[in-house]
């Protein structure tokens, strides 16, 4: 299933790498912030949450040879970024490190 070429397994690939990335940083949100000794981290972390997909769009179009799948990984890379830009650039996350 995941080396079909098929731009929907691409998009929902990313998207699902995306959201446990994305919950795997927010649950490591305290210990990076006692390693930088800060309060509250910048939400630039989550930026973290955008490589898996994008090593998956290389290994699609890369090794695989998938179009299809690849731009369905690059489309949801591109909504990542700009929604980042829009919505959360300059927010912090609400942990607070005693």
């Amino acid at each position: 299933m995941l080396k079909q070429n098929n731009f929907f397994i691409g998009f929902f690939l990313s998207l699902g790498l995306t959201a446990l990335t994305g919950l795997l940083v927010w649950l490591m949100a305290p210990t990076i912030a006692l390693w930088f000794r800060q309060d509250a981290i910048s939400i630039k972390v989550m930026l973290l949450s955008a490589v898996p997909p994008v090593l998956l769009m290389r290994w699609y179009l890369r090794v695989l040879r998938a179009e299809r799948s690849g731009m369905g990984s690059v489309t949801l890379i591109l909504i990542i970024i700009v929604l980042y830009f829009l919505l959360l650039d300059g927010k912090s996350f609400l942990y607070f490190v005693p």
